[in-house]
């Protein structure tokens, strides 16, 4: 079984009012659902580096009316990439693209600027390579370095929440400022 969305999130606890930051947001699973859960008085900012998917994910939230959809197209390993001023979300997700990243302590270190004091981290990724629809066994990150590289930048590891027999999730919080 793959990762389901609304499992991840319902155990998350996404909730009215929120801004959200979903990073490497593909063709939007999550940010769909977000919108939903933040409302109408909430923000949900999906980046991606695939200019084709933002521009489709844009247009999809216009379409829609979900005027609190920011689908931005963004250099996620690099400081600054996302555009957003510190510490402007509550919550950050990335899921299924980590593994992917050429400059992952660069992609964790600009997720950690942008959450806000307190703030929430989840990491999704794949725990194996599995078949065509998973990554290369090479690039895989495993559970022991993604925890260790997001404690590396700084932030705190909460708990792990299930995501499905293929996948893993952490859950980390930005220690609030002194």
């Amino acid at each position: 079984m793959f990762v389901n969305p609304l499992s991840v999130l319902d155990a998350l606890g996404i909730s009215a009012g929120m801004t959200v930051g979903d990073f490497g947001s593909g063709e939007g699973a999550y940010a769909r659902e977000l919108v939903k859960r933040v409302g109408k008085s909430g923000v949900v900012y999906a980046f991606d580096v695939q200019k084709d998917l933002v521009t489709r994910l844009a247009a999809e939230a216009k379409t829609n009316k979900m005027d609190n959809l920011h689908a931005i197209w963004a250099d996620l390993d690099e400081r600054g990439g996302t555009t957003l001023a510190d510490n402007s979300l509550d919550t950050a997700i990335i899921a299924n693209v980590l593994f992917q990243s050429e400059q992952r302590a660069s992609f964790i270190a600009e997720v950690v600027r942008v959450l806000r004091p307190n703030g929430r981290l989840l990491i999704v990724d794949w725990s194996d390579a599995s078949g065509p629809l998973g990554p290369r066994a090479d690039h895989v990150m495993t559970k022991d370095a993604a925890r260790a590289l997001a404690e590396g930048a700084g932030l705190v590891f909460d708990r792990e929440i299930d995501t499905g027999e293929h996948h893993y999730g952490l859950l980390f919080r930005k220690a609030s400022q002194r």
